[in-house]
């Protein structure tokens, strides 16, 4: 029994998680934008052409802007973590076929599976903010993070395949053992 959850401790942890890290993670997301889009717009412009010891200030800017992105990044990935944790607790608590308990491993693996397409999206955003401040810094720069990132997506919705793929395989068997009884069940009365 310790390796199983009751199913109403899972939807209650989820509505927690969501109502704590979401609005974290909005505000967290909504100021990696405003840093972005001041820093473009504003700052790295108006920078241009002022030299600090014969180093262009815009590039000093341009690391400011990173050093900022790359922290607001750290810290949303935790928010974005237990969202995706209250999203896998919701989908095991309505879709679920368990009606009392779930296993641990399984919603372990649900997390896990949701915690990675949320990563894939938020690494996707993320650097299409960083895009323009990487190829600045250097042009291949870009190109080689855009490589590396494809690469890890790649390996990361593989997993999430099997592991929804499984999902869905065990949900069928026992949707199709639900219908064999009931069909079993009608055949007993009409005899």
């Amino acid at each position: 029994m310790k390796d199983e959850n009751r199913i109403e401790e899972v939807y209650l942890d989820a509505a927690k998680k969501l109502r704590t890290s979401l609005p974290k993670f909005i505000v967290f997301i909504s100021s990696a934008i405003l840093i972005w889009l001041f820093g473009t717009i504003v700052f790295i412009p108006l920078t241009a052409g002022i030299k600090i010891y014969e180093v262009e200030s815009s590039r000093i800017i341009n690391l400011i802007l990173i050093l900022a992105l790359i922290l607001l990044i750290i810290l949303s990935f935790n928010e974005i973590r237990n969202v995706s944790d209250a999203c896998a607790g919701f989908v095991a608590y309505y879709i679920g076929s368990e009606r009392e308990k779930i296993s641990k491993q399984r919603l372990l693996r649900l997390q896990r599976s949701f915690s990675n397409l949320a990563n894939i999206l938020l690494v996707s955003f993320f650097f299409l903010l960083f895009k323009p401040l990487l190829d600045q810094i250097h042009s291949a720069l870009a190109g080689i993070v855009l490589i590396v990132i494809i690469i890890w997506a790649i390996v990361a919705l593989v997993s999430v395949a099997m592991v929804l793929g499984s999902e869905i395989e065990e949900a069928a068997i026992r949707f199709s053992k639900i219908l064999e009884e009931r069909m079993k069940k009608k055949t007993r009365k009409k005899r």
